[in-house]
């Protein structure tokens, strides 16, 4: 498994919130909602579709489980509508892991990536993990999709 140490600027986003448990249906529906949301106001022509998974589903119930997909917008953008909100990812230092989610299997990945963790030097921060769907793979309804897995960690944290 590769993984690469990146320094990331902050990342204004506009998202869509979901509840419940997390899977490929859960997250093509909540993705089409932005990307329909976007697209009428023509920000996938400059933006990056992101995914923000802010629980771990092995220790938090499914119905509490929250997942907001996103997309980047400029800094003094606003929303301006009732379903879509607006939040800032934190900048600083990431683990950044390319992989392949296969037949709608977002969890591997992730828990892969977080064994691996696990077994690193690193420390997290208290920022969200993400995800970045790459060329537009988020399209794919069967979830065959090339993404980047982003962890925030302190860049103190390794030892030498």
């Amino acid at each position: 498994m590769k993984i690469e140490e990146r320094q990331l600027e902050a990342q204004r986003v506009a998202y869509i919130r979901h509840y419940g448990a997390y899977g490929l249906e859960p997250t093509v529906q909540t993705l089409n909602r932005l990307i329909r949301w976007a697209r009428s106001r023509k920000l996938l022509e400059t933006g990056r579709v992101l995914g923000v998974p802010w629980d771990n589903p092995h220790f938090t119930p499914p119905e509490e489980c929250c997942y907001d997909a996103c997309i980047t917008v400029p800094p003094d953008f606003e929303a301006n509508h009732p379903m879509v909100e607006v939040q800032t990812l934190a900048a600083g230092t990431y683990l950044v892991r390319t992989c392949r989610s296969r037949d709608g299997d977002l969890e591997t990945p992730w828990q892969e990536f977080l064994a691996w963790y696990g077994e690193s030097d690193w420390e997290m921060t208290d920022a969200p993990c993400f995800e970045v769907y790459l060329n537009d793979s988020y399209q794919d309804p069967s979830g065959n999709w090339e993404l980047e897995l982003h962890m925030p960690v302190h860049p103190s944290s390794r030892r030498p």
